[in-house]
């Protein structure tokens, strides 16, 4: 809940108890206002003086011929209503009506003036209020409005990954994705059909696993490279069945980053090379 530390007017005008009667006049004419509260030297609030009491004053310190100061007055002063600065605000809107002055001074609490509320400054926290409520179920219709288009495209996204899907694994190529440790994170049905495994029985291994020794160094090698430079690879390479066959095969990989650029893992696609397609790689000759 609000309180009155939160709505108040700040740095109110108010009147030294040092000033000269007739400056108090003055200053209450020039600013147009019909009281005043007054502080001491040390800024705490003494009370408060309206036009009739400043009259009053200004009539007796002529008679007198002195240069009198509010604090001869001192008796004269009205007592303000006053709220403390951690007060709820039906505490304050209740101090307010049954105030003389429909205004009340806000203290902290040390006694110190600290601000104002009038009727005005009220009506503006309720119209504020009522503006920010209004704003909210704007904000939460925009918020909906986009959320049913966020899920009209994961939806549209869901399908198309599905289709991918349903197209790797039915491809008649071997289809590969290893992560920054080379880690097998996707393969297909292919890839785990010629080399002799199982389903999914490639998933969580190192890419490593499917090279013989030799070409080993050289895989850690092509994926610090990709990741370095973020360049797709071509090359033949040689496979490893789970029975220890080898297989020769042409390998195309393709990095992948996010939106940030960091890198998330390899798209590779490779197919077995027949002897016609081995022999027209020998001589640097592609399909």
């Amino acid at each position: 809940m609000k309180i009155a530390r939160d709505i108040m007017t700040r740095n109110p005008f108010a009147l030294k108890s040092s000033m000269q009667v007739e400056t108090a006049v003055q200053e209450m004419l020039t600013h147009h206002i019909s009281s005043a509260p007054v502080l001491d030297g040390h800024q705490k609030l003494l009370g408060q003086v309206s036009e009739i009491t400043l009259l009053k004053a200004y009539i007796l310190s002529s008679k007198e011929g002195s240069e009198k100061v509010l604090l001869d007055y001192q008796k004269s002063f009205s007592q303000p209503s006053i709220v403390r600065e951690i007060d709820p605000i039906d505490k304050v809107v209740k101090s307010i009506i049954e105030s003389p002055y429909n205004r009340v001074l806000v203290l902290d609490s040390r006694g110190h003036l600290r601000g104002i509320i009038s009727p005005k400054d009220i009506l503006r926290y309720l119209m504020g209020e009522k503006s920010r409520s209004g704003t909210l179920v704007q904000e939460m219709q925009v918020l909906q409005d986009r959320i049913s288009i966020l899920k009209d495209q994961l939806h549209a996204t869901k399908t198309q990954l599905n289709t991918i899907d349903s197209m790797v694994e039915q491809s008649e190529f071997m289809f590969y994705s290893v992560d920054a440790q080379a880690k097998i994170v996707i393969a297909n049905i292919r890839l785990h059909q010629d080399l002799g495994y199982g389903p999914r029985e490639l998933i969580g291994k190192s890419v490593l696993d499917i090279y013989p020794a030799e070409d080993r160094k050289r895989v850690e090698d092509s994926l610090r490279q990709m990741i370095g430079d973020g360049k797709s690879q071509k090359t033949y390479s040689t496979y490893l069945t789970q029975d220890g066959k080898h297989l020769r095969v042409e390998v195309i990989s393709h990095p992948i980053f996010d939106a940030t650029g960091s890198f998330l893992a390899t798209s590779t696609v490779s197919r077995v090379l027949d002897q016609d397609s081995l022999l027209r790689a020998l001589h640097g000759v592609y399909d």
